[in-house]
């Protein structure tokens, strides 16, 4: 019924221009039992009439109509039949690797229906797989590649028209990180089936991807609150000196995402208020644990314990002031220097002034001091960072064991680009211990996978440490 020479038709009819529609074979006009009666109801209102040439029948009799509905029937069964055919040949081929049409891949070009690897795109892909081991995210990654200015798959339409090459964005990064087909693999529905063209990447680097998805998953599901919803309840405020109220968004698959919020914006009234906020509970609730831990020296503070410790907490835009009993017994205001806090203290309580910002790291929120510490990272190995240590083990022990016998053999023979392998390489000559420190997530807050490998790392393990912040 939605096909435009049909729609013509009708509209003629309706219009009273046609006396009797003449078709070969009535399976010429529908194959649709119930679009033909549609069809039929339109006809008998304009008192029109239609022929089939081959097939004769009388519609004004109830055997007529009987022999047109069973040949209908059969036409609609034969339709069916013949797309059920098409789906099982589809299903068949792509479970046999072969590529059936859809979307062109950036990376490969469709020559006689077969995916052939173009080399100039291929080196996109590859660069996209490794930015996002080395980087983690991957807004990370799409930002990075617009300014290199690189661009997608452009092509030109079936109407001749340019398509395509333009800045890569998240969600088209994502898709190609999450593509077996680079692989030299072939996904139908859930299932994987070995492709016929030739892979891109390795699997050693999709697997190193692969994880890291999984490892960005993870930190998404761990920003949920658990036990207790509300953790600062009653005691956290505005700069305004209002009181912030605990409430969440949901996303899809019903997860919930906390948020502590000026009542000038739950109350949709923000107005001139330039003080409102809207925090992650996550984040705030990791800075003001971490300072409650350190200077109470505990491993567990509970909602109850931070009510027995804080008075009152103050969020400016990039300060957090934390109001300490320091009465309170196992109080040790000292710990907090090596925070860097500012510390104010009376005769009956004790202020935190922690300098911090809410900013993105690793594609979550969290409050960063100038010198890089986040407290919800404290105790959590840096999973980009040890992936591209192993990494770069793996390529030293290839080298020593003469497997390659330079590093652009080792590039070719990896598939990887020198430069990348250059960068990575002297993380395989760190200090054992710093090496120990990072695996168990104990290393100095500024030290990431950025800073190792923009940075010349010393060969001598002392200057190492001086260099990474492990020594004054």
């Amino acid at each position: 019924m939605e096909r435009p020479g049909l729609k013509e038709l009708l509209d003629d009819i309706h219009a009273d221009k046609v006396d009797v529609i003449v078709v070969y074979k009535i399976d010429r006009l529908t194959r649709s039992l119930m679009d033909f009666s549609k069809i039929m109801d339109v006809l008998d209102a304009a008192e029109a009439s239609f022929a089939a040439v081959t097939q004769h029948f009388n519609t004004t009799t109830s055997m007529g109509r009987l022999t047109l509905n069973v040949l209908l029937s059969f036409a609609q069964f034969e339709r069916e039949v013949t797309g059920e055919r098409i789906r099982d040949k589809i299903a068949a081929s792509r479970k046999k690797g072969m590529w059936m049409g859809g979307a062109r891949p950036l990376g490969y070009d469709n020559i006689d229906k077969k995916l052939v690897i173009n080399e100039k795109e291929a080196k996109i892909v590859r660069l996209i797989f490794e930015l996002y081991v080395e980087q983690g995210t991957a807004p990370d990654v799409a930002e990075e590649l617009d300014r290199r200015s690189v661009r997608n798959k452009e092509w030109i339409g079936q109407k001749g028209k340019r398509k395509g090459g333009k800045p890569f964005r998240t969600q088209g990064v994502c898709t190609i990180l999450q593509n077996p087909l680079y692989l030299g693999k072939m996904r139908y529905k859930d299932e994987v089936y070995d492709g016929l063209h030739e892979a891109i990447i390795t699997t050693e680097i999709w697997e190193a991807a692969q994880t890291q998805l999984e490892s960005q998953r993870a930190k998404r599901s761990d920003a949920k609150r658990t036990k207790s919803p509300s953790l600062l309840k009653g005691i956290i405020f505005d700069a305004s000196g209002k009181p912030m109220t605990c409430t969440h968004s949901s996303k899809k698959g019903n997860k919930k995402y906390p948020y502590y919020l000026s009542r000038s914006i739950l109350g949709k009234r923000k107005g001139n208020d330039d003080n409102a906020l809207r925090i992650p509970a996550q984040a705030i609730e990791s800075l003001v644990r971490d300072r409650v831990e350190t200077v109470c020296k505990t491993k567990s503070a509970d909602h109850e314990f931070i009510l027995k410790v804080v008075r009152r907490i103050t969020v400016f835009k990039n300060m957090v002031e934390i109001e300490l009993n320091h009465g309170e017994s196992g109080v040790d205001l000292k710990c907090a220097e090596s925070r860097g806090d500012e510390i104010i203290i009376d005769k009956s309580h004790a202020v935190l002034r922690i300098r911090a910002s809410l900013q993105t790291r690793d594609n979550q929120m969290a409050f960063i001091t100038p010198s890089g510490y986040d407290a919800s990272r404290v105790g959590k190995p840096d999973a980009v960072l040890v992936k591209n240590i192993v990494l770069a083990w793996k390529w030293r022990e290839m080298l020593d064991n003469l497997k390659y016998n330079s590093i652009p053999e080792l590039c070719r023979g990896e598939h990887q680009s020198e430069g990348y392998v250059r960068r990575l390489l002297p993380l395989s000559f760190l200090a054992p211990d710093i090496i120990e420190s990072i695996l168990d997530g104990k290393q100095p807050p500024s030290l990431d996978l950025k800073h190792c490998t923009t940075t010349e790392l010393p060969h001598y393990w002392d200057a190492q440490r001086k260099l990474l912040g492990y020594i004054a």
